[in-house]
């Protein structure tokens, strides 16, 4: 009974201890403190994300105005065209492969190109002052140079857009006119020489420095010629150690044959020697 009491008074005298709420206070002020400093640094972060989020939100709007002028209101002639057969704006000159591609490239040595079939003419094309002279900046006028097929200079005008298609109407000095519509070069259809054979001697490049000229022929019957880097030309072919077939697409298929000798790392071609590249 005696044991039972002593027991009960410990109990109440640890349930009456006076409880020290110090550290709890201390605790809750260094909370306090915490959260206020967390309020500051908020407010800072929002001070200085503010100017970031209107500088991106500027940039956003820049990007998409310039993407929607290129749409819709660029005046480039940088693309490819395509000749229309007549005045309607719906028709072009799409009749097999006899279509001829001109490209206007953006780039600083102002290149063109004329793609037809599996060939390519490389030229130029620039930007004229009303004496006819070059110049960097834009006008209303271009000069054009792709050797034997497309030179003169035009005065030109562009109208459409990237959604609804965009065309190009040239004029020259002579009151000639010529109207084209904006299109995409597609494969030429080239398929491989029947029964095609590879002489394994011939697979590689081969190149004339002097002339400019350079062959490549490919394990898999295809080729690739360019001459003087103006006149390309893909092909296929068929070689038996002696003679060689190239097949090509230029307003039409056509064929092409000589003879070859390979001496070493020399290839004769027509009486034209070219020196394989390692």
């Amino acid at each position: 009974m005696d044991e039972f009491n002593k027991n009960e008074e410990v109990i109440e005298t640890e349930v009456e201890a006076p409880v020290d709420t110090t550290d709890e206070a201390t605790t809750s002020e260094n909370v306090s403190d915490n959260i206020q400093q967390t309020v500051e640094i908020s407010k800072n972060k929002v001070k200085v994300q503010t100017p970031i989020m209107i500088a991106a939100c500027i940039l956003i709007v820049a990007v998409l105005g310039f993407f929607c002028f290129k749409l819709f209101f660029s005046n480039s002639i940088t693309g490819t065209w395509v000749l229309k057969t007549d005045a309607s704006a719906d028709e072009t000159s799409e009749d097999g492969n006899a279509v001829i591609y001109y490209t206007f490239h953006d780039d600083k040595n102002h290149t063109a190109s004329l793609n037809i079939g599996s060939m390519e003419v490389k030229g130029n094309w620039w930007y004229a002052d009303e004496n006819g002279a070059t110049t960097d900046e834009a006008t209303d006028t271009i000069t054009i140079s792709i050797s034997y097929f497309f030179n003169g200079t035009f005065q030109y005008e562009v109208g459409g857009n990237a959604i609804t298609g965009r065309t190009l109407t040239l004029k020259s000095g002579d009151d000639s006119s010529y109207d084209f519509v904006s299109k995409s070069i597609p494969d030429p259809d080239l398929k491989p020489v029947q029964n095609y054979k590879v002489d394994e001697k011939l697979v590689g490049e081969w190149k004339n420095d002097e002339s400019k000229i350079s062959y490549t022929f490919n394990s898999d019957g295809t080729c690739h010629i360019n001459e003087m880097d103006t006149l390309i030309i893909d092909g296929v072919y068929s070689a038996d150690g002696e003679k060689v077939d190239i097949k090509y697409i230029a307003q039409e298929e056509a064929n092409t044959s000589f003879g070859y000798e390979i001496n070493g790392s020399k290839l004769t071609i027509s009486g034209l020697e070219l020196e394989k590249v390692d």
